[in-house]
């Protein structure tokens, strides 16, 4: 008789773990079709194909949801910012591809479905309660990374750097938000190699 191996059992920690990613990847999903007024939690849960009760087993309320898909991003954008920070270990081309990290991380639907989640807090207090200050730790942790750049090219006190990180991120967001209702959704929107000049023009 041939011996078959072992099948290796998860713990219950991770078998948690797996279903809360189920739910949040589906509600991202969800966040992209129908935007924040239309991923709801029934939504999700069809998407999802979980129970109720599983769903809230993980997630009470829907403000907690959102977080943990803002968290889920943030991670997940932190790893890729890394391995950027790798790719270009040269701090000029760091910050003559800013722009196209920026872009990277926020016209996909990881990106789009916190944008949602962001423009949502102007109508859910709840939720603005508690995305809000983690979003603006995120965005400090980012304006010390351009911060940085500019200082190791002896550029800290000709550019300021938080200004330049929420101008491009200002423009990235609003291009990722004008692609959304452009016919030519999938491809790259001009105005990003105008930026991509700008940016580049502050080394000259």
């Amino acid at each position: 008789m041939k011996n078959t191996p072992p099948v290796e059992r998860r713990s219950q920690s991770e078998r948690r773990a797996t279903s809360a990613r189920r739910i949040i990847k589906a509600t991202i999903r969800c966040l992209n079709r129908y935007g924040y007024g239309g991923a709801t939690i029934d939504a999700v849960l069809i998407e999802a194909n979980v129970s109720r009760g599983r769903l809230l087993h993980h997630f009470p309320t829907r403000a907690d949801l959102m977080i943990a898909v803002s968290r889920y991003v943030w991670e997940l954008d932190s790893r890729f910012m890394r391995r950027w920070a790798q790719r270009y270990p040269d701090p000029r081309d760091r910050l003559a591809n800013s722009v196209d990290l920026a872009w990277q991380m926020m016209s996909r639907s990881t990106g789009m479905a916190v944008l949602e989640i962001l423009v949502a807090c102007r109508s859910d207090p709840s939720l603005s309660e508690r995305f809000i200050p983690e979003h603006v730790e995120v965005q400090a942790e980012a304006d010390r990374s351009v911060i940085g750049i500019l200082a190791e090219l002896g550029l800290e006190e000709k550019v300021d750097g938080r200004a330049l990180h929420h101008y491009v991120e200002a423009c990235v967001r609003g291009l990722a938000i004008d692609r959304a209702f452009t016919e030519n959704g999938d491809g790259l929107p001009p105005p990003l190699q105008f930026l991509r000049e700008q940016v580049a023009k502050l080394m000259s």
